[in-house]
This record gives C-alpha cells, structure tokens and sequence, in this order.
C-alpha cells in the first residue's frame, strides 16, 4: 500500500516566517530570505559617520535567520506584558540590515 502526503512539506521560508514577529511585507521578505540564503543579498546601508551609502552582500543560514529572529524577538518583547517593544523594525527592515548577525 503507497501512502501519499497531500499536504506539501513546509519550506524554510514559511518556518522562518512563523517565528517573525510583524507579519507584513511577506512577498518582500520572502524575496530577501531566498536571496540570502541563496546567492546573497547585495544591499547598501547608509553610514551615518560618514553621510554615504555603504555597498554590501549578506548571506546566512535558514538556522542562522530563524534563531536570530528568534533571539531579536526576544529582546524586543516586553517581559510583563509580552507586548513588543514601540521601535521593533519590521521583517524586511531586519533581514536588509542583517540583523541576525547582532545576535551571532
């Protein structure tokens, strides 16, 4: 007897997805995620210091950005009330940045 799985495996994305905290600009950041772990994700960030913009490539595991959003989750979430905290960035802003690296 064959037995089939009609529900698709889940892919790193949406296991990374789960754990995010803001919930908003999904096509976006499913595009950052899969570059990321991919080939890299060539961005630029705005030095402050310096008033220029700065030319990088982030790359990372799924495990890397699953348990860094995990940890920055963590973080932001208000222990008494488990409410984040006001200035928690979304999740394109945090894998732009490459935020996971803070928590490494």
């Amino acid at each position: 007897m064959n037995i089939v799985n009609l529900k698709p495996e889940e892919s790193d994305f949406e296991a990374f997805w789960k754990v995010c905290a803001i919930k908003k600009l999904k096509a976006l950041c499913k595009i950052k995620y899969e570059a990321i772990v991919g080939e890299g994700l060539k961005t630029r960030m705005l030095d402050r210091d310096s008033g220029t913009y700065v030319e990088l490539e982030l790359t990372g595991t799924h495990e890397e950005l699953k348990s860094g959003m995990i940890k920055y989750n963590e973080q932001q979430t208000d222990p008494v009330t488990y409410k984040l905290k006001e200035y928690t960035c979304m999740t394109s802003t945090w894998l732009n940045q490459g935020r996971w690296m803070d928590s490494a």
